[in-house]
């Protein structure tokens, strides 16, 4: 019985995460996942037709065309 109550204590406890995914393989993809997200955030912020191409993505609200009246002669 002690046994059995033994290992029924032992099945029950926390994973250890460190023990379930070990960090070291992981860290090659996350950085290797960085560089394009890295490369598309300084697209997005660089020119006016990538930033207008993500927010038109992300939906944020913004109109398609700007015009700017100006008092003139």
């Amino acid at each position: 019985m002690d046994a059995l109550a033994e290992e029924t204590n032992r099945s029950t406890q926390a994973i250890d995460l460190t023990e379930l995914v070990p960090r070291r393989r992981l860290y090659a993809p996350v950085f290797a996942s960085l560089i394009p997200l890295a490369c598309f955030v300084w697209f997005a912020s660089q020119g006016g037709d990538w930033r207008t191409a993500v927010r038109r993505c992300l939906t944020l609200g913004g109109s398609y065309t700007t015009i700017a009246v100006q008092p003139g002669p």
